[in-house]
């Protein structure tokens, strides 16, 4: 219905209108005409204040549908309460209701429901994106339920900017507190289709929370934002205002680049308008004015705009890494961190980055100030992941270099250890082991894992030590166990095989996960670490008929496999079998 309908307005008007807004407008108004030569004509000044008057009150309501006794009540409603607006006493509500859904197609009967025994039609609008346009109209023409006259737009509109509540945007998104969605869109369109008198006190109703409000201004900052990219008509100072407190409402799960947030698609929206970069450079002044994960989400929401405007074809690429290589030499901190925050998101998304001029200019920026450098170390670490970077000695030593000096932000560290595992730096074994010492357990256990993709039996010893320290958190002692078992060799065969009998039930797990390492088996590494939810299960527990049956939903082997499987791994280390307890050993 939405594609015939922007194709009626196509041949209607030529060309689309390029704002929302204008576009919803056109669309209802070509509705309103629709089917004029067979049918009656429908007067717009009889239909849009009744319009108006449902798809409010159903945004209100927060719901998409109304039984026929609800609409014909609002109807009556909406005659009683604008007796000047003469055009509505053209027809009964019965006949308004019969005529628009036989007129125009806007609202339709889509089913049935008993209310008190009996069975009532029910209606809704062909299309939600109606429903939310004319609930936006009706704010900004009056026509909405217990309308106070002496209220202005932006005192109407105010309290409806803070009902909140929890949204998941995607598949991996977490909830988070936004503006309710039955008025996301609606106020939206209000403040596209108001007044140009109307617009900056409107905004700053949405922004502003009103007294003994809760948890409320990011959802608030977030939809004046999105008001924003609408790009209505707004005065310098009041949009200055909403992209000033955009970047304080950042939050850790804001800019990871994986699950998608409500502020990171107004980020995207904004970068998409005039706005973008003066966002852009409130970000970065926000980025050089935090410090650790704050600054990380901050740099990923800029970086995922930078992102955004970056060109598909490869020669414009090409083109656009020149200019980041600009930027990184230009001396200018602000251009440095922005450059390299570009490129890290570039290279996050797969595209190529890897230019020798690029890597050169990062490395040199790791001795720079924090913020620089911490820009620079996460552009390094996409590179590496994603593109064809293979780090040379002399800049493997650079690196190193910097992971031995004091006081090294710890994210620039992790990332830093992460390219040395990566790259199997065997002259970075000594400067990874230092930091498994590290107060800090996320630095232990990349270092840990760090060196069991190097794969240096200098580094058994000491991942022992982590491994037997029973004050160690369980995440580190699994990273220590699994990169022993990476390394393999008798030694780490030995030391595994022995802590399968600690007293500890958590050194038993994070051995028998090491020992899944040394599996060439995919399967057989399945089954013994990291294949059931939490950890792997206890050695000094039999294995039951539940972990075959679970083995066998997660893997679509056959029964008997899953236990042949497991009766071979049990004899090879030692483990107990629930259903055949006579055959384990020691």
């Amino acid at each position: 219905m939405l594609l015939t309908t922007m194709a009626l307005v196509k041949r209607k008007v030529g060309k689309l209108p390029q704002r929302r807004v204008e576009l919803y407008e056109k669309a209802v108004e070509v509705l309103l005409n629709w089917r004029s030569a067979v049918d009656e004509a429908l007067d717009k000044r009889e239909a849009l204040p009744q319009l108006e008057f449902l798809a409010y009150e159903m945004c209100r309501r927060g719901v998409q549908q109304l039984r026929e006794d609800e609409v014909l009540e609002l109807l009556r409603q909406v005659r009683q309460e604008y007796p000047q607006i003469h055009p509505l006493a053209q027809h009964t509500p019965e006949e308004f209701l019969a005529l628009l859904e036989r007129r125009t197609g806007m609202v339709i009967q889509s089913g049935h429901q008993r209310h008190y025994g009996q069975s009532y039609p029910v209606y809704e609008f062909r299309h939600l994106t109606f429903q939310e346009y004319l609930a936006g109209i009706a704010l900004v023409q009056g026509h909405f339920p217990g309308r106070d006259k002496a209220r202005s737009l932006a005192e109407n509109v105010a309290p409806l900017a803070g009902e909140v509540g929890q949204t998941v945007f995607g598949k991996f998104s977490p909830p988070e507190t936004t503006v309710v969605e039955n008025w996301r869109e609606a106020l939206r369109l209000c403040v596209a289709a108001c007044n140009d008198g109307d617009v900056d006190a409107v905004l700053q109703a949405i922004l502003t929370p009103l007294p003994g409000e809760q948890d409320t201004e990011r959802a608030r900052a977030v939809l004046a934002a999105l008001c924003l990219a609408d790009e209505p008509n707004v005065s310098d100072d009041v949009a200055q205002r909403i992209l000033q407190v955009f970047p304080l409402h950042v939050i850790e799960t804001d800019g990871d680049g994986v699950s998608r947030t409500s502020l990171d698609a107004a980020a995207l929206e904004l970068a998409a308008t005039r706005w973008r970069e003066p966002l852009q450079t409130l970000l970065l002044y926000e980025f050089f004015r935090c410090k650790g994960q704050r600054r990380a989400n901050v740099g990923g929401v800029y970086s995922d705009m930078a992102e955004s405007v970056c060109p598909e074809a490869n020669s414009d690429i090409s083109k656009w890494l020149d200019s980041q290589v600009n930027a990184l030499k230009s001396g200018d901190e602000k251009m440095m961190a922005g450059a390299s925050l570009a490129i890290s998101m570039a290279a996050y998304r797969g595209r190529n980055c890897y230019k020798k001029e690029i890597v050169s200019a990062l490395l040199a920026q790791l001795d720079g100030d924090t913020p620089i450098a911490f820009a620079s170390a996460l552009a390094l670490r996409w590179i590496k992941n994603r593109n064809d970077w293979q780090p040379s000695e002399t800049e493997v030593r650079q690196m190193v270099a910097i992971v031995t000096k004091p006081g090294l932000d710890n994210l620039i560290l992790r990332w830093l250890i992460g390219i040395f595992g990566e790259t199997h730096a065997h002259q970075a074994v000594g400067a990874i082991s230092q930091h498994l010492e590290s107060p800090d357990k996320d630095i232990r256990s990349v270092a840990a894992f760090a060196l069991g993709s190097i794969g240096d039996v200098r580094a058994i010893d000491v991942l022992y030590q982590r491994l037997v320290d029973k004050q160690e958190d369980i995440a580190v002692r699994d990273s220590a166990a699994r990169a022993i078992g990476k390394i393999g060799g008798d030694k780490s065969l030995a030391i595994l095989r022995k802590l399968l009998s600690d007293s500890e039930s958590k050194i038993r797990r994070a051995a028998l996960s090491g020992l899944a390492v040394t599996c060439e088996d995919g399967v057989d590494q399945q089954l013994l670490g990291g294949f059931f939810e939490l950890e792997s299960f206890d050695p000094q527990s039999p294995i039951t008929k539940k972990h075959i049956a679970l083995a066998v939903r997660r893997l679509s082997l056959p029964v008997d496999e899953i236990r042949r499987r497991y009766e071979a791994l049990a004899q090879r280390f030692g483990l107990k079998l629930g259903w055949k307890p006579e055959t384990s050993c020691a």
